[in-house]
């Protein structure tokens, strides 16, 4: 049947206009994700916003399907690597320091080990090194110590001239500084000078000289001499290392370094029993030091102050981890009077636990071991 001639009757599909659909608008890249990666790349840019845009990526790409997951997975990896990679080198820079433990001063505050580049002038040295020298042991020189760095200088530039004229000059330079060092006429400061002076193989990146005095018979210093003027003919340092010295002596006369042989009594000591650390003993000496001036804190503030100072000290002068010794810790603090008759010493002293004997010097040798 039709309708009219040549149309079909009923035809469904006559009113329609038959074309091809065009393709979908194709995705692009999210731009978030080129940013995280370019932020993830860049070490001067990597951090928190390569992250951030890493993850708003993600959920902007899960949402829209753009193309860039992988972009945005890169750069938040690589943003994170970099993060850890910089933790990790500033832990390493705070191991490595070598420029000592110092306070607001510039001062010595532990006993460390130093690089001779970063010695500056006034640091103390706990023995006079020997051969080439790349650290040496620095100590507070309230501390037994054998060296005073009194100068420090950079020589010349140029080719290296040969150890026997950079040890000339330099010692040329260190002999005309010590005196005003000391604050001594010329010639007559009364101490020897010691030299670390640069070598060829290190003559290219470091031609820095430290001027070192020390006792001409090398026993210990037990202060800073800056300005303190010319030796004294009869040095008070004795001949003697602090931990051979025997004998009773007074609490206030105890120096860093002296063994004591027997067992505080209870009351007032009015001297101890000093014997050598290579044979038993009860205590070693590791720290004298002096409370600042100004009125007496009371005694319950004193004694947390000197035990506050002995805690940290201990570490370094045993080069122990902090906290992990394994000794004990016993020390005298000034009371009311001492501190009248201006005597402001606290000194620490280490101990075995069980008041077991100890039979060689600790300073040095780590943790205790029985």
């Amino acid at each position: 049947m039709t309708d009219g001639p040549g149309t079909p009757v009923g035809d469904p599909w006559a009113s329609y206009d038959w074309r091809i659909a065009p393709p979908p608008p194709e995705a692009g890249t999210e731009g978030f994700a080129i940013a995280s990666l370019v932020l993830g790349i860049i070490p001067v840019c990597a951090g928190v916003l390569g992250i951030v845009f890493g993850f708003v990526a993600l959920s902007r790409i899960k949402k829209s399907g753009q193309r860039g997951r992988g972009l945005a997975v890169a750069g938040i990896s690589c943003s994170v690597a970099w993060i850890v990679i910089g933790i990790a080198a500033l832990v390493l820079a705070a191991a490595l320091d070598d420029s000592g433990t110092r306070d607001a001063e510039g001062r010595i505050t532990e006993a460390s080990s130093i690089s001779v580049s970063k010695l500056r002038i006034g640091d103390c040295v706990a023995d006079l090194p020997r051969g080439r020298v790349l650290e040496v042991d620095a100590v507070p020189c309230d501390d037994h110590h054998t060296a005073e760095v009194f100068d420090t200088y950079t020589m010349p530039a140029g080719p290296f001239p040969g150890e026997s004229a950079v040890r000339a000059s330099a010692d040329r330079h260190c002999s005309a500084e010590i005196d005003d060092y000391v604050g001594a006429p010329e010639g007559q400061s009364g101490y020897a000078v010691f030299l670390l002076n640069p070598v060829q193989d290190t003559w290219s990146d470091d031609r820095r000289v430290a001027c070192l005095l020390t006792n001409p018979d090398h026993t210990y210093l037990y202060a800073a001499v800056r300005g303190e003027g010319p030796r004294p003919e009869s040095s008070p340092s004795p001949m003697l290392a602090p931990g051979d010295v025997t004998g009773a002596v007074s609490p206030a006369d105890l120096v860093v370094g002296n063994c004591i042989t027997t067992r505080f009594p209870d009351g007032t000591i009015v001297t101890v029993d000093l014997g050598p650390c290579a044979k038993p003993h009860l205590y070693e000496v590791f720290s004298v030091y002096s409370l600042p001036a100004g009125p007496y804190p009371g005694e319950r503030q004193t004694d947390a102050l000197v035990l506050g100072h002995c805690r940290k000290y201990l570490p370094g002068f045993l080069r122990a981890p902090a906290g992990r010794s394994g000794y004990r810790i016993e020390y005298f603090f000034p009371r009311a009077t001492d501190w009248a008759a201006d005597d402001r010493a606290g000194t620490c002293m280490l101990t075995a636990p069980g008041a077991r004997p100890l039979t060689r010097e600790a300073k040095g040798r780590g943790p205790y071991r029985s």
